[in-house]
Parts: C-alpha cells; structure tokens; sequence
C-alpha cells in the first residue's frame, strides 16, 4: 500500500486531479484521495485552484452511474412485469394481464427514457442497435424484450466503464 501511495509522487498534476476525481471509480481507497490532496498542495495547488478545476468530482460519470442504475431497475422491474403478464393471461386472467400489460408498458417507457438520458449525459448518439430493438418488441414480439435489455444493459454498462 506504502509502495502505491509512494508512485503518486511520481504523477504530474492531471494524474493526480484524475485520482482525487476518480478514486471510487478505480476502486482506490479515500487515502489515496486525500494522499493526491496532500501532493498537491505541496506543489502549490489550493483547495480552490483544485475545486475550480473540477478536481473534487466527476459529474458526469455520476450521473451517468445514477441513471444506469435506474435503466437496469426499471429494465428489471419491466421484466418481471412481463412475465407476470404472460402468466396471468397464460391463466385467462383478463383483468390481472390487463394491468400487467399496462404496468409493463409505462416500465418500458421509463427504460427507454433513462437509456435517452444516459446517451445524453455521456454526450453521446444513440445506437440504433438497440433503439431499433424495442421497435421491434412492440411490431413482431413483446417476449423478446428480455433479450433486447440484455443486450442493451451491457452496451450501457461498457459505455459507462469507458467514461473518463
């Protein structure tokens, strides 16, 4: 740890702006944060020029990570919602499916909505990979919604992962 603690000496000063933003995301412990902070300001660097250069947080990659979480939730809840309703009409529960098919319909717009936000925050164009993927669930076939999140949720989660 003393050894890893010692290598950030050796960064120049972006490097360590990037630890002190970034610590939780490289899974670096708070003493390597605050080790970058000491270093800093050895070198001359006040807790202002630090906070002015943005150094204290990675807003983006926040709010990116926020709005990921929330796609998987209501991707998840989507899913489950689905096969609830495949359930009960699979039962001939009229009314259960009915409000299941119509939970179902709001929990995707709420997934197609946060996957929108998400390219958004990223300031990135969305993939018409996927987008093109819920058009299809509702044209040919909702049951292959579950395969379309999966494989939309992986190329969020990539996408996140490569933030800077």
């Amino acid at each position: 740890m003393d050894e890893r603690i010692n290598r950030l000496k050796d960064l120049d000063d972006y490097k360590l702006l990037d630890v002190i933003k970034n610590y939780k995301r490289y899974n670096y412990p708070e003493s390597f944060k605050e080790e970058a902070l000491k270093i800093l300001e050895e070198r001359g660097f006040g807790d202002e020029a630090i906070k002015l250069s943005g150094g204290y947080s990675n807003n983006m990659y926040r709010e990116a990570e926020h709005i990921f979480k929330q796609f998987k939730k209501n991707g998840i809840s989507a899913l489950v919602i689905h096969l609830l309703a495949a359930i009960t009409y699979y039962s001939q529960m009229v009314i259960g499916y009915t409000i299941f098919a119509v939970l179902f319909i709001f929990f995707l717009i709420l997934t197609l909505n946060n996957r929108k936000n998400f390219f958004h925050t990223i300031k990135e164009t969305e993939s018409d990979r996927s987008l093109l993927g819920y058009v299809i669930i509702f044209i040919i076939s909702i049951p292959l919604y579950f395969v379309i999140f999966i494989m939309d949720r992986n190329e969020l989660k990539s996408k996140l992962e490569n933030l800077p």
